[in-house]
């Protein structure tokens, strides 16, 4: 893919300094439909088109819990809602067996478009998630040892732990499995999602099995 291809399917959504929050939000919540993505990242320029900052989902986040959050008698009514009694982030999730290799969860991420896979055992609760961030790894990987076995052969749960290893050695970060139950309120989704630098939180039922996912927008 290159840049221009990538633009297409990511367009330009600048905003002033002036406008407001609202509107960076709505532009993170647009809906889209294939081939294009949703925008993630939000460009702010001065009066002459000049990039002077970017607004990440995580920003929000971070200024949701900072200014509302930390202090529980300031949180809204509606960050109280749960999966269990509002469906928050209850859906068909696409996930991967412990058994897969870490090359069948590449091509999923491709062919599904996915930012984030989550890896699941035989009772379908989830163990780990793969992630785009995990080709970087993966090059880390396959550098250390070229003349190897290709990690893509490596079942996904070899991979990850071989790849947690590399994280703590280089202090790079990596994508973790967070979870939440279906009691959990919407307010301690956006302090895991701001505390625990993640942009997903893995919904799980009574049972500990995978059921949905709890994500900034």
């Amino acid at each position: 893919m290159n840049v221009c291809t990538y633009h297409i399917r990511a367009p330009w959504k600048p905003v002033k300094s002036t406008d407001s929050w609202d509107k960076v939000v709505k532009i993170l919540a647009e809906k889209v439909e294939p081939p294009y993505s949703p925008t993630r990242r939000v460009p702010v320029v001065d009066s002459t088109g000049k990039v002077v900052n970017i607004i990440s989902q995580s920003k929000i986040v971070s200024r949701l819990y900072k200014e509302y959050l930390i202090d529980a008698n300031m949180v809204p009514r509606t960050f109280l809602k749960t999966p269990r009694t509002d469906k928050l982030g209850i859906r068909n999730m696409i996930s991967l067996k412990d058994s897969s290799t870490l090359g069948q969860a590449f091509d999923l991420l491709c062919v599904k478009k996915l930012s984030v896979l989550p890896v699941v055992d035989a009772g379908g609760c989830p163990v780990g998630v793969i992630s785009t961030k995990d080709l970087w790894f993966y090059k880390k990987l396959r550098s250390l040892d070229p003349k190897g076995e290709d990690p893509q052969n490596w079942s996904v749960m070899e991979y990850i732990k071989k790849a947690e290893e590399t994280a703590a050695a280089s202090d790079a970060k990596r994508s973790h499995c967070v979870t939440a139950g279906l009691d959990t309120p919407l307010s301690t989704f956006i302090t895991l999602l701001a505390t625990k630098h993640t942009h997903r939180i893995m919904v799980v039922d009574d049972e500990k099995r995978l059921v949905g996912v709890g994500k900034f927008i």
